[in-house]
C-alpha cells in the first residue's frame, strides 16, 4: 500500500489513505494507473537520455528536496543525484519518506523559500 513509502513516524492514517485514494480515482484516474506505472521501465530504458539532459542543467538551479526513508527515491538517489549530476540535494530528517510535502511540510517549505532566496526568485 501506499504507506509503504512513508516515514516510519509519518504514515497516514486511514483516513487521509482513503482521501488519497478519491484523488487517484477522480476523473477516470484509476483507469490510467497503469500508465503511470510505465515510468519504472522508461527511466531504465531511457536513462542515459535522461541523465544527460540533467548535465546540461545548471547545478546551481536544481534542488532536490528528499526524504532519505523513501525506499524509491530516498537517500540513495539524493546520493547519486549529488555524485552525478553535482545538484544541491537537501536530505529532511531520517524520519522522512517519499512524499516530504506531506510528511513534513513546515521543513519542506522553509528549504524550499530558503533556496527560492537564495537564488533570488521570490
Amino acid at each position: 500500500s501506499i504507506s509503504k513509502v512513508f516515514g516510519p513516524k509519518t504514515k497516514p492514517s486511514g483516513e487521509e489513505v482513503s482521501e488519497m485514494y478519491a484523488l487517484v480515482q477522480c476523473n477516470g484516474g484509476r483507469m490510467i494507473a497503469s500508465k503511470n506505472i510505465q515510468y519504472m521501465n522508461e527511466r531504465i530504458r531511457n536513462k542515459d537520455r535522461w541523465v544527460g539532459a540533467l548535465k546540461t542543467f545548471p547545478a546551481d538551479k536544481f534542488l532536490l528536496i528528499d526524504g532519505p526513508a523513501d525506499p524509491v527515491s530516498g537517500r540513495h538517489l539524493g546520493e547519486a543525484i549529488e555524485e552525478v549530476l553535482g545538484f544541491n540535494v537537501i536530505f529532511l530528517n531520517d524520519d522522512i519518506g517519499h512524499w516530504p510535502q506531506l510528511e513534513a511540510p513546515k521543513e519542506t517549505m522553509d528549504v524550499f523559500f530558503q533556496f527560492h532566496k537564495k537564488l533570488g526568485t521570490f
